[in-house]
């Protein structure tokens, strides 16, 4: 189940990276940045971004929410 878990991570991080994020970062890391910027909303333009934001609410909630 661990195996699994790093292939997600990693494929999360490559995804990220193919759309000009940085390497450093997963999908998830990206979209709660981009709430903490817009006042904890994803804005209307990013529609792919808002899309991916509700599943993974849907999924896990409170997974986007700021860490400590």
């Amino acid at each position: 189940m661990q195996y699994l878990f790093e292939v997600g991570c990693g494929l999360s991080v490559f995804i990220n990276t193919i759309f000009r994020g940085s390497c450093n970062d997963t999908i998830s890391n990206r979209l709660r940045k981009t709430k903490l910027n817009h006042a904890n909303l994803i804005p209307w333009r990013k529609p792919i971004s808002k899309t991916l934001a509700w599943g993974l609410d849907t999924v896990a909630p409170d997974h986007l929410e700021p860490r400590d």
